[in-house]
């Protein structure tokens, strides 16, 4: 059986352009957005029960889209050359789920609705900085 492995040399590139695709994602998402004139509003139910439903309500404006855009290309670049300079630290995978879970939570605040989740990224934010 042939597998195939990503060592951790080679795990920031892998990671770096697979968000790299997400920004191209997010660019054709903002182009079919603005040339139609839509905004998409997402809804997913997290907790359903018989007395209580939760749900989280995305936003997805062309403008929302655009930032997210942006947001997603300069991570990428910062994944893919921080490999130059941070590459003998020692916990370089830290740092790169560290910034992930920054940019998580970057984009929780851009694009939710539901006031929670809009202060859940903005602690993220908080927690993740310090």
């Amino acid at each position: 059986m042939l597998t195939t492995r990503v060592s951790i040399k080679h795990f920031h590139t892998v990671f770096s352009m697979l968000i790299f695709l997400l920004s191209f994602v997010f660019f054709y998402m903002f182009m079919l957005l603005s040339y139609f004139g839509l905004d998409v509003l997402i809804v997913w139910d997290i907790f359903v029960s018989a007395f209580y439903n939760y749900s989280v309500v995305f936003s997805l404006t062309s403008f929302s889209i655009l930032f997210s855009c942006l947001v997603s290309f300069i991570t990428s670049v910062v994944f893919l050359y921080s490999h130059y300079y941070i590459r003998f630290y020692s916990n370089f995978k830290f740092f790169l789920f560290t910034t992930f879970g920054f940019v998580v939570s970057i984009l929780f605040v851009i694009n939710c609705v539901d006031l929670f989740m809009v202060i859940l990224g903005w602690d993220g934010l908080g927690v993740i900085s310090f």
